[in-house]
């Protein structure tokens, strides 16, 4: 719904100006039998309802700063192999929800846990537009139907969300300039081989003699980052800890506790803290006080570390 007003230009044409007003309207629930207070609670409540769909449906989890879910939104409806999904009605409702990060679902009904080549190129689109927008795209999970598990693609394919990475697929228009069809995901019913390994996609589930074996957890992946990223943990703030996702986290700082009096950690410990303006004013002025030594700082965006020296303690 949109009011509009029109702007007159000296020639005498018109050019109309819009106030968006689009919202929210609530539609029918899913329903858990404990509260949702993380992704993989979200995760468990969205595989169990597309795990029991006919045809394919894309949806999205809207996430807090502090990962928490707000809401969900199908994006598409499809057929029994294949969905449509524009990439601009991906983050529409995450905007209006104003949502931190969104997951992406989207189920295979014939139950293949193979992610087809157009799920990983649309990941990758969307994981971009993500960045650009500043609400990361955290996961992508593929849901088999008849509960044969579901399949992680940050587990299996973690590249993917490493926005450093080139983008493979040039959306939006192509050389003639004319604009893109919505993007469409489909099963991988041929199994290419450039997009998986020989067993498949085994990470977040899979069938193994006829049982699902245990996925990883958000927990375990985020461990699993910090190792790949070579950082230690100390005392404070772990290295994936939910305030590096804070809104309105700027810095991250490692420091040694000083004194016995110091106003943060405990004398001899090292510390790591994630910190807003104001709480790295203070640390600041801990450190010129005597009390702590920092050793190492980033800057902080959108959960994203920029080191301000590459041999800096990690």
């Amino acid at each position: 719904m949109t009011e509009r007003e029109t702007v007159v230009l000296d020639e005498g044409y018109s050019l109309k100006q819009v106030r968006v007003m689009l919202k929210l309207c609530e539609a029918e629930p899913l329903y858990s039998t404990e509260q949702l207070k993380g992704p993989d609670q979200a995760t468990e409540v969205m595989a169990d309802a597309l795990a029991r769909l006919d045809r394919e449906y894309c949806c999205v989890v809207n996430l807090d700063s502090m990962l928490r879910p707000i809401n969900f939104n199908v994006v598409s409806i499809g057929g029994i192999s294949r969905t449509l999904v524009p990439v601009q009605n991906v983050f529409k409702a995450a905007i209006l929800s104003n949502a931190a990060g969104i997951m992406l679902f989207h189920n295979h009904p014939s139950g293949s846990l193979t992610p087809s080549r157009e799920d990983v190129l649309l990941t990758q689109r969307l994981v971009k537009a993500g960045q650009l927008m500043e609400i990361p795209v955290l996961d992508h999970v593929i849901v088999g139907g008849g509960g044969t598990g579901r399949c992680s693609l940050r587990s299996e394919h973690p590249k993917l969300f490493c926005v450093e990475e080139p983008e493979t697929y040039c959306g939006g228009q192509d050389k003639a300039g004319h604009l893109r069809e919505p993007f469409e995901i489909t099963e991988d019913r041929k199994g290419d081989k450039n997009l998986r390994d020989e067993e498949g996609c085994r990470g977040a589930a899979s069938v193994a003699g006829g049982r699902v074996e245990k996925r990883k957890t958000i927990g375990e992946m985020m461990e699993e980052m910090r190792r790949q990223a070579g950082a230690k943990e100390y005392a404070g703030h772990s290295y994936m800890d939910l305030n590096r996702f804070a809104e309105d986290t700027r810095h991250m700082v490692i420091f040694d506790v000083l004194t016995e009096d110091s106003p943060v950690g405990w004398q001899g410990e090292r510390t790591r803290a994630y910190l807003n303006e104001e709480g790295y004013r203070k640390m600041a002025r801990y450190q010129e006080e005597g009390h702590v030594r920092i050793v190492s700082h980033a800057s902080v965006r959108n959960g994203h570390l920029c080191y301000d020296r590459r041999d800096q303690v990690r």
